[in-house]
């Protein structure tokens, strides 16, 4: 039997699973990493079906502004852009015109026109390194979350943009002191004031390539942060060293509130007013009541065999949930 050592499927999720990412949405993405993960081919789905959608669907989410995503308490505004979907209830930026995701490119750069990788180091869990991802050959920085000892492999997480993926000896190399410091660049996120299926649940895999058919392409959007986890700087796994964020995404040049996308493709739905106690969340989950309403109504989504309803204990999610549904819709 292989003998591996590692932290466990918590930090790996289903990403891990998935075998990193595809090609699908990677186009204009700034190192070749996917915003799609391994659901890109579902993605396309939506496109088609969002078709079939009313009309009226077609200004409703580009009506649907952030208003401050908060109830019209000043917050921060970052522009991002998506590295990697791993559900829908996480998904992974940058932060555009990071001064050093520029300087940690120009440094990359360099070591994958350097000589051929010298004889490959003995990683150990918890390790940095750099690490060739399969898709473009280039070196990444990396973290190993776990080693197989009889092939040897690597499971790798790139720290700067989220995904993971499984590597051979031979595609990985020691990293410098400097490269080293720099703290992650990779930022989780989650969409605010929806509740989303959870990873594992029956829906989600069409939640998340819904989601993926939104996001991917490499687009600049606005992330208005409703709310961000306390990051720890001295945490042993990197995406812990930067908080998760919960936000209102918004593409900038339509507008469109990704949130509004989801309820109308029936994709997510809306926590309970009873259970929202802060007044700027109210206001946000008001305004959008009739995107779900119009899902609900033209039975896309998680309606399609009528509303699922919902479990009394059920706990409000600030940017996920527990619900979800075939895909239809997307992009209108």
């Amino acid at each position: 039997m292989d003998r591996e050592e590692g932290y466990g499927d918590e930090e790996g999720g289903d990403a891990g699973a998935a075998g990193g990412p595809s090609t699908s949405a990677a186009n204009g993405a700034s190192n070749g990493h996917s915003a799609a993960g391994s659901g890109g081919a579902a993605a396309g789905s939506f496109a088609a079906a969002a078709s079939g959608a009313a009309s009226s669907s077609s200004s409703a989410a580009a009506a649907a502004r952030p208003a401050g995503g908060g109830g019209g308490r000043s917050q921060e505004v970052l522009s991002v852009t998506v590295t990697e979907v791993v559900d829908a209830n996480e998904f992974f930026v940058q932060v555009v015109g990071e001064p050093r995701v520029a300087w940690l490119a120009e440094q990359l750069s360099a070591a994958s026109l350097s000589e051929p990788c010298p004889i490959p180091p003995e990683l150990k869990t918890g390790q940095m390194c750099l690490a060739q991802f399969s898709l473009d050959k280039c070196w990444y920085r990396a973290y190993v979350e776990r080693v197989n000892r009889s092939e040897p492999m690597y499971d790798v997480y790139f720290i700067d943009y989220g995904n993971r993926e499984r590597v051979a000896s031979d595609k990985v190399r020691t990293i410098d002191a400097a490269l080293s410091a720099v703290p992650p660049q990779a930022i989780a996120c989650c969409l605010a004031h929806v509740k989303v299926p959870e990873a594992g649940s029956d829906w989600a895999a069409d939640a998340r390539a819904c989601l993926t058919s939104l996001l991917g392409g490499g687009r600049p959007m606005l992330a208005h942060v409703v709310s961000r986890e306390r990051a720890d700087p001295k945490a042993k796994h990197p995406k812990s060293r930067t908080g998760k964020i919960t936000a209102v995404l918004v593409e900038p040049e339509t507008n469109t509130n990704i949130a509004v996308e989801m309820l109308l493709a029936g994709m997510a739905r809306l926590p309970k007013l009873r259970k929202v106690k802060e007044a700027g969340a109210r206001e946000a989950i008001q305004a959008m009541q009739e995107y779900e309403e119009e899902a609900r109504q033209a039975h896309r989504g998680m309606f399609v065999y009528g509303d699922p309803g919902d479990s009394d204990d059920e706990e409000p999610a600030a940017g996920g949930g527990r619900f979800g549904g075939a895909p239809r819709g997307g992009r209108r």
